[in-house]
């Protein structure tokens, strides 16, 4: 005896619940104007709570056009092939009439099949890094830092010693 499968509704109410409470930005996309269907509150507070849903990604997003992300979107419906970013900058403005942001993402643009085989929308799966990197940026830096600082100790050290083997020793 197999147990029953839930009816199809309450798997979609939990992959909707898991959708909602992810940590991480997702937001799905339909047909190749690339129409937001559904974005989560993470992906909601990556782009200033902006109503997006209904919209195509350069309405919503226009900020976005001129950075590539619609090339790539187009590229993914077309090819039906993901595209992988990891630590990709981009200039959101996160809130209506704010300034320019930058933002570093790792995300994914997975293409969605139709029963046919063919590309029917796009799956946005991510998660903002930007204080990640930021972070690792300034360790670099100060790391640089106290290179140059161990460098400059090295060659005071070497003026000491040359000095001191020079000079005189008194008697």
């Amino acid at each position: 005896m197999t147990p029953q499968s839930p009816p199809e509704s309450e798997h979609y109410r939990r992959l909707r619940d898991v959708f909602e409470r992810a940590p991480a930005f997702m937001a799905t996309l339909r047909g190749p104007e690339h129409l937001f269907e559904m974005t989560n509150p993470s992906y909601q507070d990556l782009i200033g709570h902006r109503n997006a849903v209904g919209l195509p990604v350069a309405e919503a997003l226009p900020e976005v056009v001129g950075q590539g992300f619609i090339d790539l979107l187009d590229r993914v419906f077309a090819s039906g092939e993901p595209f992988v970013g990891s630590e990709v900058p981009v200039q959101l403005r996160r809130g209506s009439g704010g300034t320019l942001e930058e933002r570093v993402l790792n995300f994914v643009y997975q293409p969605v099949p139709e029963p046919d085989g063919s590309v029917g929308g796009i799956f946005v799966h991510g998660v903002d890094v930007t204080e990640l990197v930021r972070a690792r940026e300034q360790l670099q830096a100060q790391a640089r830092e106290l290179e140059a600082q161990r460098r400059a100790l090295e060659s005071a050290n070497a003026l000491l010693d040359a000095f001191f083997q020079a000079a005189p020793v008194a008697a």
